[in-house]
């Protein structure tokens, strides 16, 4: 099982707010405004991924602007060619530390698909 971490950037239509109904009372609903994120961090297997972003675009109605990985940049990649993302052993070491907190997170969540 491999897991992954992706960092997902949206935009709207510009309304930001999204309205759901709850009950007040016998028969009666009042709109409440929620606040639609527009990035999240998702972190999973790949199919995880997929699906938690195809529900959250759906739920909220918004559009994929950008879309990262997180993970451990290395200096240059197999054929010799020098990695442009690579920023140093410092950043990397922080998000070695992040993605190490997520993925105990995401196993103490019973290997269930984590929204940060």
């Amino acid at each position: 099982m491999d897991i992954k971490c992706e960092h997902f950037t949206f935009y709207n239509d510009g309304a930001i707010y999204i309205n759901k109904q709850r009950t007040t009372g016998r028969k009666q609903y009042e709109d409440v405004p929620e606040l639609a994120e527009l990035s999240i961090t998702v972190v999973g297997t790949k199919e995880q991924i997929d699906k938690a972003l195809d529900d959250y675009t759906k739920k909220h109605d918004l559009c994929l602007d950008e879309s990262y990985d997180i993970k451990v940049e290395p200096e240059f990649f197999e054929d010799g060619r020098m990695n442009y993302h690579y920023f140093g052993e410092e950043v990397n070491e922080k998000t070695r530390i992040k993605l190490e907190k997520y993925k105990k997170m995401y196993i103490e969540n019973n290997c269930k698909t984590l929204y940060l």
